[in-house]
């Protein structure tokens, strides 16, 4: 969940984000109406023959992993890979000198602080960027759940092989949820673990059944763990006595039986579904699995015990990493990011990955092999999110040309997921000219607290330098990037703790970026998939309504444009807020002192803009 610290208190925050979220929506309804063309080569939209480039170009790079992957029978180490991915989460904190900043509304939500070092020059007046976010505490009502499969997992004690993967997911619920307890009582805070005295007789019968919760009392109202679980149309059973945590000694039952079934692998991916419940909470039910993946193998056996425990000593990251409202959505979202893309050329970008990867969607499989392959780290998450049957919803979020976007946990996991995050060059720039993924960028890093743009994708173009604002003028030489990354848990007093004593550096990426969008009125026409336009319209009209947000305005003059020109683009559907059905909104006020006359504005706006065209230089 994003945050901008300037607004003011939580209500308006909330009540701001929801004005900005209608308005959106308003104006995409009326850019998404049904065009004649909808690829006319206007210097927005791409050009037929753009689109189908990309289209190729993103299809054939998904079929040739799709080819590696065929000829890679090596299974991948999930142990291995999520300790990777925690590697450089922040720590979900312990025994803080005073009590934690907490909002409570639907959700209870801690607040956090992130910073970035963007530049190594001493002369920089503006070397951090910082940036306020929130972790779920806690959740109003468990997860609801139902089974993939007929039958009651529930109602059998004894399991065996794959039939025990259900049995996993809710050891590591029940894990996460008592270690939740004991880190949330360190910080003075009233959370309980409720249940019957557990021991290795009726541990797995007490898992199954639901015989525990894990809850917290704040301002008179009861919250649950994020990882508490209920089956779909059963009550909670509300009759346990509050009992002391017994992390270590379910750690130790899980262990036992990872090690007696060899299902370590299986255990992980279980440990990664459990991960994924906190964003579920607020969602329709979430369907389980009652077997194990059939894409695992047993890992190595010499390295078994030593990376488990290594993983075990790490239950605070899971914390963290789970705990972010849309994190692990973003880093599943990110295998289909590719930063030399501009934000209207998505809709061709996604119909290309869509056409090589939707066909191996069903069998899980191929499919899990070519994502897993090419995105190590992310294999625990991916293999979790296909046990779920949640890919189809991952693929929506992306072909609609706006997937989530969490920052702060690409900073962690060393995952980009923006192309903030990205050092754009391009052989189609002249010496006082500039991208706009750059300025943009640049923009983004200099502006204190300013959320990142809506969508992931660069801007397309180029701008001149003198058509800069002073600001980015003024850092250009600073080359700012994001090179060092730590957070900070703020406390009830304002004060910022650190979670790491020292910066954790970025990964360094570099991309080319085609610098201007050909224009091309005379094109044939080609047969185009549904939500093609709607994909890279959002993506366009999110990037730039992000830009009009932070400049309070838009200037798209290149330096060489007729008045004609720039206000054809500044007014294209793509980008412009104006609408002609847009005025029912317009202010009415029927006295003789004041009437409000759109066109007369508008022609007003029109002329200053024609003015500072015309004027020299």
């Amino acid at each position: 969940m994003w945050c901008n610290a300037g607004l003011g208190e939580p209500a308006a925050l909330h009540q701001r984000a929801a004005e900005t979220l209608k308005k959106q929506q308003k104006v995409l309804a009326g850019r998404l109406r049904p065009q004649r063309d909808p690829l006319p080569g206007d210097g927005v939209c791409p050009t037929h023959e753009q689109y189908q480039e990309v289209t190729t170009k993103s299809r054939e790079s998904w079929q040739t992993l799709l080819l590696r992957a065929k000829r890679d029978s090596e299974p991948i180490d999930m142990v291995i890979q999520l300790i990777e991915l925690l590697k450089n989460v922040p720590a979900f904190p312990k025994a803080l000198p005073r009590p934690l900043s907490i909002l409570a509304n639907y959700s209870l939500m801690v607040e956090c602080t992130s910073e970035w070092i963007t530049t190594n020059d001493p002369d920089c007046d503006q070397p951090v960027k910082i940036m306020k976010h929130y972790q779920i505490l806690a959740i109003p009502k468990p997860v609801s759940y139902y089974l993939s499969d007929i039958g009651d997992a529930q109602s059998k004690t004894q399991h065996t092989g794959d039939e025990l993967f259900l049995s996993l997911i809710f050891a590591w619920s029940y894990i996460l949820s008592a270690h939740w307890v004991e880190t949330l009582k360190s910080n003075g805070l009233d959370a309980q673990l409720f249940h019957d005295d557990i021991n290795t007789q009726n541990f797995w019968e007490c898992i199954q059944k639901h015989q525990w919760r894990a809850e917290i009392l704040h301002g008179g109202v009861l919250y649950f763990s994020p990882w508490s679980l209920l089956r779909s149309g059963e009550r909670l059973d509300d009759h346990q006595i509050r009992a002391s945590s017994t992390t270590q000694f379910a750690l130790q039952m899980v262990a036992d039986v990872c090690n007696t079934e060899a299902i370590l692998q299986e255990s992980i991916i279980a440990l990664a579904i459990v991960m994924m419940l906190p964003s579920r909470a607020y969602n329709k039910a979430v369907l389980l699995p009652q077997r194990s993946p059939s894409t695992l193998k047993a890992g190595s056996t010499a390295t078994r015990k030593s990376t488990f425990h290594e993983l075990t000593s790490s239950l605070d990251k899971c914390l963290t990493l789970s705990c972010s409202p849309e994190g692990i959505d973003s880093l599943l979202c990110s295998v289909f990011f590719d930063p030399t893309i501009s934000c209207n050329l998505i809709g061709g970008h996604m119909t290309g990955t869509m056409d090589a990867l939707l066909p191996l969607h069903e069998g899980g499989k191929t499919f899990l092999r070519v994502v897993c392959n090419q995105f190590s780290k992310l294999a625990p998450l991916w293999t979790a999110a296909v046990c779920i049957n949640e890919t189809e919803r991952i693929f929506r979020k992306c072909a609609a040309g706006t997937p989530p976007l969490d920052l702060p946990v690409a900073s962690w996991t060393g995952v980009i997921e923006s192309f903030v995050q990205v050092h754009y060059s391009s052989d189609g720039l002249a010496a006082d000219e500039l991208l706009r993924a750059d300025e943009w960028k640049n923009l983004y890093l200099i502006t204190a607290e300013r959320l990142p743009p809506f969508a992931p994708s660069p801007p397309f173009g180029k701008t001149s330098e003198s058509n800069l604002n002073i600001d980015i003028r003024k850092h250009l030489g600073h080359e700012h990037q994001l090179l060092f990354y730590r957070m900070f848990w703020i406390l009830k007093t304002g004060e910022k703790v650190p979670a790491h004593m020292s910066y954790t550096s970025m990964p360094a990426v570099d991309a080319g970026i085609e610098a201007t969008c050909p224009r091309s009125f005379n094109v044939g026409n080609i047969g185009l998939v549904d939500n093609t336009e709607d994909a890279s319209c959002n993506s366009t009209f999110n990037t730039f309504f992000w830009f009009r947000n932070v400049e309070e305005g838009l200037w798209l003059r290149l330096g060489s444009e007729s008045s004609s020109d720039v206000r054809e683009v500044m007014r294209h559907r793509w980008i412009s807020e104006s609408d002609e059905d847009d005025d029912e909104d317009s202010p009415e006020d029927e006295s003789d002192k004041f009437k409000y006359d759109r066109n007369r504005v508008e022609k007003w706006l029109w002329a200053i803009v024609d003015e500072n065209l015309d004027a020299p230089g």
